[in-house]
Parts: structure tokens; C-alpha cells; sequence
């Protein structure tokens, strides 16, 4: 990981903005995705398209910075000079079709979700939603995959540990989706996590994500 400029090794070093980010993406951004699904669900609450589209924004590029910064202070290298291993292309690849292969045995949960706002309901909404499906295929990236899972290796030592609170914590960050999805989001968020270990980078994760999303996407437009 490199050292702080006097040698001192970063491998296991967590600076205090670390572990504030650390907290907030595990704690604070679950709780306020928990608090929104409530409102929604009860009907206390009303919000348009524009405004989800533009809170989903907004908040990605406020994790995307909190993560760049933690990143530059931690010593954390997101855009590695390498290429991606073949082991992770080919766990990528085969994330991406089971996925992708399993979307129909999702499209009843996908109908009881509290907040379906961000989803196209028609060709004409792809376009978006393929901006969405690359914001956030890379932002999320960035977030989980790339700073809190090594954020959260530092700090305890156990890489086991670190993948399942960093996927808890997404799966959590998605529970307007409803719990049945969120569950599944959280599987995937490990898998994900293999992935960027077996390449060695987040390039792979990052376009599985994008894909997924994107292919989700057309397929939800055309089914709901």
C-alpha cells in the first residue's frame, strides 16, 4: 500500500477520517435508507422521480469524495497500474450471468418494492438509468469494494469480517428495495468482494456492476 512519506506502513493503518467513514457508511447510511423505507411504506412521506434521482446523485458523489479522501489519507490504491487477474474475469463473468440469468425469479419482489422511483418504466427512461447504472456500478465500487472493506481489514484483522459488514452495510444502504432484495443485494456485494480479490483491482467488479445494472434495467422496463 505504500507509506506516509517517513516509512511508516500503511498495511495496517487507519487514520480517524478512516474510521469515520467507516462508521458512516456502516451506521449512518443504513439508518437513514432504514428510516426512508419506513416513511414510504407507511405513505408519510411523498416524493417525485426528480427528487430520488437527484438524492441518488447527491449522495453518490458524497460517498465517492469521503472515500477518494480516505483513500489519499490510507494509503488505499483504487486504480492499480495492473490488469486484472484472469481468475477475477472469469469470477466476474460468472457473477454477471447469474445474475443476470436469475433476474426473472426476482420480478415479484421487484413489484412489492416499497420505492420503485429510480427504476425506467419505459425505453424512454433507459438512457437515465444507464447514467444511474454507471454512477453507481463505479461509485459503489469505490465505496464498499475499494476503502470500507480494506477500511474495516485494518481495523480488525480479519478479512472474513471486513466482507460481511461491508456487504451487510450495502444490503442495508438498499433496504427501500425491501428486505428480500436487500438480502440479495448482499450476496451479491460478497461476490463482488471475491471478485475484486481474485483480480486484484476494482476494474472488474466495477463493469460487472455497470452491466448488471444496465441489463436489469432493460429488462425491468420491458416486465413491469
Amino acid at each position: 500500500m505504500g507509506d506516509l512519506g517517513d516509512g511508516t506502513d500503511l498495511s495496517h493503518y487507519v487514520d480517524v477520517i478512516g474510521l469515520y467513514f467507516a462508521v458512516f457508511v456502516v451506521l449512518y447510511v443504513p439508518y437513514k435508507a432504514l428510516r426512508a423505507q419506513r416513511k414510504l411504506a407507511a405513505g408519510t412521506v411523498s416524493v417525485s422521480r426528480r427528487q430520488v434521482i437527484l438524492s441518488t446523485f447527491l449522495l453518490q458523489i458524497l460517498l465517492v469524495t469521503f472515500a477518494w479522501l480516505v483513500a489519499r489519507s490510507n494509503g488505499i490504491d483504487l486504480w492499480p497500474a495492473h490488469a486484472p487477474k484472469l481468475g477475477g474475469l472469469v469470477a466476474g463473468a460468472a457473477l454477471l450471468g447469474l445474475c443476470a440469468g436469475t433476474l426473472p425469479l426476482r420480478l415479484k419482489y421487484v413489484r412489492e418494492a416499497t420505492s420503485g422511483l429510480l427504476r425506467p418504466r419505459s425505453s424512454q427512461d433507459l438512457p437515465l438509468w444507464f447514467v444511474l447504472s454507471l454512477v453507481a456500478g463505479v461509485g459503489e465500487e469505490i465505496v464498499y469494494r475499494g476503502v470500507l472493506t480494506d477500511v474495516l481489514h485494518r481495523w480488525s484483522g480479519d478479512l472474513a469480517l471486513a466482507i460481511v459488514v461491508s456487504a451487510l452495510a450495502f444490503g442495508a444502504a438498499h433496504i427501500v428495495q425491501g428486505w428480500k432484495l436487500a438480502l440479495f443485494i448482499v450476496v451479491v456485494a460478497a461476490g463482488l468482494q471475491c471478485v475484486v480479490i481474485l483480480s486484484g483491482c476494482l476494474y472488474v467488479a466495477m463493469a460487472v456492476h455497470v452491466l448488471y445494472d444496465a441489463i436489469a434495467g432493460v429488462y425491468y422496463s420491458r416486465k413491469l
